[in-house]
């Protein structure tokens, strides 16, 4: 399998991971936004910049599939604490960068 096979859906988990975090930053009753900001922070820097490179390709039809699968899996992966989920999702985004760079030095 080609590593630009693999590398939607490693944006696709780094979405799903991040975007409970992300997301409870607008929510007031959230225990996310009651505790420290740096996992929020951290979260909203992974899943925007997700996002981006989700849609920095050549068809947006390809970013909204993406997007749109990342989101729904992070509705279904809503039990993931939040101290494991965030910091995977920056390690898979890591990967995707690392290997983008593999493919387009």
């Amino acid at each position: 399998m080609q590593i630009h096979a693999i590398a939607p859906f490693m944006l696709i988990v780094s979405i799903a991971l991040s975007w409970d975090c992300f997301a409870s930053t607008f929510d007031d009753t959230s225990p996310a936004a009651a505790s420290s900001w740096s996992l929020p922070m951290l979260a909203s820097a992974v899943c925007i910049t997700s996002f981006g490179l989700a849609f920095s390709g050549e068809t947006w039809l390809i970013g909204v599939a993406v997007a749109a699968l990342g989101l729904v899996l992070g509705r279904c992966v809503h039990g993931i604490k939040v101290g494991i989920a965030v910091p995977l999702s920056a390690a898979v985004l890591l990967t995707y960068l690392r290997f983008a760079l593999f493919l387009h030095p």
